[in-house]
């Protein structure tokens, strides 16, 4: 009875469980399937890494298995349909009732998380940009910590980019009062 709860929970799941020796699929859940479009019996005692992952991870992976590598990493992966996606794995080695050495593996789609940095790094860029093409002195403070700051600012003070970076603002560019 607990190893069906066991399986309803997992397909309740939103990450793709594998269960493999070797690489070769004994058991998954459905958000696995679901994720990279594969019907059960299409995958099942299957060399998954052949079918789910780029080639120029292969070799990678097949050590990780062999190391029994077991911190989460970041690879592509391949649909059924032939289209990659960016792809978080975490593996742990599981001892079976019949003191088989298997590996569970889960996997995300970070798709999302992937396309939300690109658009951050996308609109740093443009801010940069147009930071730079300004004659005012834009400075980013955290606290009066300097975090960033365009090149008017760095001309207007006279400071290079490395002498600023962290140091505490108020006190730099504040004129010392003469006693």
């Amino acid at each position: 009875m607990a190893e069906v709860d066991l399986k309803k929970i997992s397909n309740l799941t939103f990450e793709g469980i594998l269960i493999h020796k070797n690489g070769i699929a004994i058991d998954f859940n459905l958000p696995f399937l679901k994720l990279f479009g594969y019907k059960r019996e299409e995958l099942l005692g299957k060399n998954i890494p052949q079918l789910i992952a780029p080639k120029k991870y292969h070799k990678a992976i097949y050590k990780s298995i062999k190391n029994n590598y077991s911190q989460p990493f970041e690879i592509e992966g391949i649909k059924k349909n032939g289209s990659v996606f960016p792809l978080k794995v975490e593996v742990k080695e599981i001892q079976s009732e019949d003191n088989k050495n298997l590996r569970v593996a889960s996997f995300r789609d970070v798709t999302q998380r992937v396309e939300a940095e690109k658009a951050l790094l996308t609109s740093e860029e443009k801010y940069k940009k147009l930071s730079n093409l300004t004659f005012e002195g834009v400075l980013i403070h955290d606290n009066g910590i300097a975090v960033d700051f365009n090149l008017s600012f760095l001309k207007l003070f006279g400071y290079k980019r490395e002498e600023l970076l962290g140091k505490n603002m108020p006190q730099l560019i504040t004129p010392k009062k003469h006693h």
